[in-house]
This record gives structure tokens, sequence and C-alpha cells, in this order.
């Protein structure tokens, strides 16, 4: 591993990756303070090239950190997506009873992905040892002093950690964007972050997000109230089937919630992901009374129903195949249904996309959507990263979970704030961060 060496603190600090910095999916990262070793997330990377034909997922070489399993402090999780959670069922059989930490809304979509593969692959997993968060509360965890804070992003109750060392605060934030409205599943923290560092931060960790896509805030363009209210209310005649992705569920939230308002019928057509909302709706992140769900059987039956489609990226995509061609055993395509593809362009997917797209059209709904460009995914964009820099004066900051192209967009954004050029570390695959030297 190449390693580059930035001196005078008092401790031993090292960074790096186990997976991929330089690319979407396969994410696990290392924070290392003295002996204590941090894991923040275990992603999975799904093949998008015919070198990986046959190959389901791509997971991470846990070698490392099987050999230094006694320094292991925990492992932390931000939220809950493939490519921040999917491995931990395999990481975790590399390291059975290493606590997670995580929010407790992270801790019930987990449960359910455990179950998932379990019931799906007949795989034995291990009893997860979950250690819930509570945000804002200060855990002496190994060497460092952890924080929980809840990020605005789209899953409910998403986490940033902010680790506290001798040396300044090690700040670690995936999918995020300001967000100063008041709501009980996206409430954001970020402005508590200086209080609880005591605007002493070396280093800012965080996902490159939108940064290529919107060169302003992302808020309010992840809105998607108005672009579904329209659209429902012009098909009242029949059933409107929205394509979405599991992870998403502030899509899937707005959806909901304007069936109830218009009493129309909703269903989830995907079996963790209607576990996930019906334990959103248990915890009351979801409150409205009037929704009217029904099961999947049933909602071929009604007239007018909104059906959302979901699952993960890689499956979603052969899940609607199987709809549209009339090879589901249960929905099917009617000539008065709309169908609306309300979903974000995968990387490595978009050949994919665009033959499905075709047989979307070709299976003869009433009209075919697609997801406005207007509207993003509630990801950082420009002004986001602008304004965080501004807001903490890290001293170091290292973008993530991107192409390296998109790293370089990410610091030619970000220098127009607080941080110089030089202070933007852009890691690729192998490299690793080193703040150790004892001066």
């Amino acid at each position: 591993m190449k390693e580059e060496k930035i001196p005078s603190l008092t401790e031993k600090i090292r960074i790096f990756a186990l997976g991929g910095l330089d690319e979407d999916g396969k994410n696990l990262f290392c924070v290392e303070v003295d002996e204590s070793i941090y894991v923040i997330e275990a992603g999975i990377k799904f093949p998008d090239n015919k070198e990986s034909l046959g190959i389901e997922f791509i997971i991470q070489d846990f070698t490392y950190l099987v050999e230094n399993k006694d320094r292991v402090a925990g492992i932390f999780i931000t939220h809950g997506h493939d490519d921040v959670m999917g491995a931990l069922p395999y990481l975790l059989k590399a390291l059975p009873n290493v606590p997670v930490y995580v929010s407790d809304i992270g801790a019930s979509i987990i449960a359910n992905y455990f179950k998932h593969r379990m019931y799906a692959y007949h795989e034995q997993f291990t009893k997860i040892n979950f250690r819930i968060m509570t945000p804002l509360r200060q855990e002496h965890i190994g060497n460092a002093i952890v924080t929980a804070i809840r990020i605005s992003n789209y899953l409910p109750k998403s986490y940033g950690y902010v680790f506290n060392t001798q040396d300044g605060a090690i700040i670690f934030i995936d999918e995020f964007m300001v967000n100063p409205n008041r709501n009980a599943a996206f409430e954001d923290q970020i402005f508590q972050i200086n209080y609880i560092t005591k605007g002493k931060n070396l280093l800012l960790i965080t996902s490159v997000g939108n940064v290529s896509k919107n060169n302003g805030f992302t808020n309010p363009s992840h809105r998607v109230v108005n672009f579904f209210n329209n659209i429902i209310n012009e098909n009242r005649e029949g059933k409107t089937y929205i394509a979405c992705q599991d992870y998403d569920m502030y899509k899937i939230l707005s959806i909901a919630n304007i069936c109830a308002i218009k009493s129309r019928p909703f269903t989830i057509y995907s079996h963790t992901t209607s576990k996930t909302f019906d334990d959103l709706r248990h915890k009351q992140y979801f409150k409205n009374q009037k929704l009217l769900t029904l099961p999947e059987k049933e909602m071929m039956n009604s007239k007018n129903g909104i059906v959302v489609i979901a699952g993960s990226p890689h499956k979603l995509i052969s899940k609607v195949e199987k709809i549209v061609t009339g090879e589901d055993p249960i929905m099917k395509i009617n000539p008065e249904d709309y169908f609306v593809y309300a979903i974000e362009t995968t990387p490595g997917y978009e050949k994919n996309e665009a033959i499905l797209f075709d047989q979307i059209v070709r299976s003869n709904p009433k009209k075919v959507i697609r997801l406005s460009k207007d509207i993003l995914l509630a990801s950082p964009s420009t002004e986001d990263h602008k304004f965080l820099i501004d807001l903490l004066r890290p001293q170091y900051a290292i973008p993530v979970n991107g192409l390296y192209m998109n790293f370089v967009e990410y610091r030619n954004a970000v220098i127009q704030s607080y941080i110089s050029k030089n202070n933007v570390i852009l890691l690729t695959n192998g490299e690793v961060v080193e703040l150790n030297s004892r001066v």
C-alpha cells in the first residue's frame, strides 16, 4: 500500500479502504487510532462487465481485519443500503461478535436483509451484536470518543460518525444533504458537529454524491411530491406502477403519503422493503393513519391502486422485466395502467436500462413516464460540500464513493471554500493516509 504521511500528530492515525475508494459499491473504510481499528461500512459491489459473468456480487478481502481482530473496536454502519452494509453478513462470519454500531432503523433494515438472505439463499449467519447508538451521545469506544449524528439523505435516521481523538476529530459522513427542515425521519444534525468537537476538526471523509451532476444545493431538488402528485391525480381509472430503488425510502414515503391523502390503495411489491416500511410505521416515522395498504394479490383487483415495485438496483431490472413481459406470477400491466420509471440510472447499467425501458413501452400501458432529470437523489451536490467544508473547517478532507474523476470534481468544488487544494487528499485503491509521526 502506498502511504501518504502528514506529520506532527501525537497519536498514530491511519485511514484506508479494504474495498475501493475510487469506485462505487465495494465500500469498507478503516480508521485506526493507535491500536483501535474502526470499520466504517461494509458494502458489496455488483459486477457490471462481462469479465464477471456468473459472479453475483463482489466483497472485500477481510484478511487484514481477521489478522488484527483483537484490535477491531466495532463496525459502524451509516445507513441501510447494499453498498453500505451488503457485505456485513460475510464480514461477521469472519469477525463474529464484533459490535455493529447503527441506528434503530438501520438495525431493522440490516436484520431484514439477513433474514432475506437466509430465506432466499439458505445461508446461515451469526447473530448480530447490535449496539444502537443514540444521536449526539458521546461513547468511549476503543481509543476514541465516538458520537453518532443524524444525517439527512434518502433513508430515515441515517448516521454520520465523529471520532474524537487527542489530535482532533475524524468525521465520516456518507450520503448527506444540507436540510434545515425539521422532519422526524430525515433530521439533519450536521450543525451540531462543532459543538461536539469544539471546532477541532482534523479530517472530513465524505461521499462525493451529486457533485458532478448539480452545482447548487440538493435541497429542494430532491423533493418528489409534486411529480408523483400530478401523475396520481391524472390516472384515476387505472393502476399506477412505480419502479423505485429499495433504499430510496424518501420517495416511497412520499408516494405513500400522497396515497393516504387521496384514499388510493397502496402496495410495495417487495417483501424486504415492505417490512422496512412497516417498521417505519411502527416507529412513527410515517404517521398518516389513513393509508390503505393491500396485499399484493388483492391489489390486482383494485382499479386505481398504486404499486411501488422496489428492489436493489441490480435485481430491480429483472423484476420489472418479468412484470412487463407477463412472466410475473402476480403483477400484470393492463392497457389503462400507468408505468413510472422513478429510478436514477446506475453507472454500468445504462444499456440494460435502455433495453428495459423499451420493454416497458412494448407492454402497452396507457402512459410511460420517466423520473424528471430535475429531481436529484438526496445526496450532496456542489454547494452542500462547500457549505460543509465552511461549516467544519477541517484540516484535511478525503472524498470517497465515486470514480477518480469525481474526486477531482469534488476537490475543484471545495477549494472554492475554506480548504486548500493540497489538503484535499485523493486516495485510490490500496493507498493509506498516515497521520502518525510522533515528534
